[in-house]
C-alpha cells in the first residue's frame, strides 16, 4: 500500500501495489562427476577420463578459472573443449579431460577448481589415483637345453 499526504482535499490518498518478482536470469553449472578415481597406473604411463560442464541456467555461464591445485597437482593435467575464453551456452556444454601421469609410487590426489559467474557455488572436482611400478621385463625359455651343433674355434670353416 502506498500512502500519498497532500494539501489538498480528499488526502491522503492510498494505492495498492502488488506485483510478483521475478528472479534475474542466470546461469547454472551441472557436472558429470564431482570426482575422477583413476585405476592403478604405471608410473609415466597415462590415464584419461573426463568430466561434462552444463549449463543448465537460463543465461550464458562463464568459467572464471579452471585449476588443477593440491599436493600432486603436477601429475594431473586438465585438457578439453571447456574454457574461460568463451562462455557456455544456455542448455549447452563442454567436456574437462584429466589425464593422470604418476611419477611416484602410491596414492595421489588433486583437486580442480571451477570458478564461475553462475547462480550456484563454485564447484570443486576431486581428483586421485594410485601410481604403480613398472613391472620387471620376463624372460623365458622353451627348451631345458640348446644344441647349437659343432662349431669352429674363431667361427672359421
Amino acid at each position: 500500500m502506498l500512502t500519498i499526504t497532500h494539501g489538498a482535499f480528499g488526502s491522503p490518498q492510498t494505492v495498492s501495489l502488488s506485483g510478483t518478482a521475478t528472479p534475474a536470469p542466470q546461469g547454472r553449472i551441472e557436472l558429470s562427476a564431482l570426482s575422477l578415481a583413476f585405476a592403478d597406473t604405471q608410473l609415466n604411463g597415462t590415464a584419461t577420463q573426463s568430466v561434462t560442464v552444463r549449463n543448465a541456467g537460463d543465461l550464458a555461464l562463464r568459467l572464471n578459472t579452471l585449476a588443477v591445485s593440491g599436493t600432486h597437482a603436477a601429475e594431473f593435467e586438465r585438457t578439453g573443449s571447456c574454457s574461460t575464453a568463451a562462455p557456455v551456452g544456455i542448455g549447452e556444454q563442454c567436456t574437462i579431460d584429466i589425464t593422470f601421469r604418476p611419477i611416484a609410487v602410491g596414492a595421489r590426489s588433486a583437486a580442480l577448481s571451477i570458478t564461475h559467474d553462475g547462480s550456484n557455488p563454485s564447484a570443486t572436482l576431486a581428483l586421485s589415483g594410485v601410481g604403480v611400478p613398472v613391472p620387471a621385463p620376463v624372460v623365458s625359455f622353451d627348451a631345458a637345453s640348446l644344441n647349437f651343433g659343432a662349431q669352429t674355434v674363431g667361427g672359421l670353416y
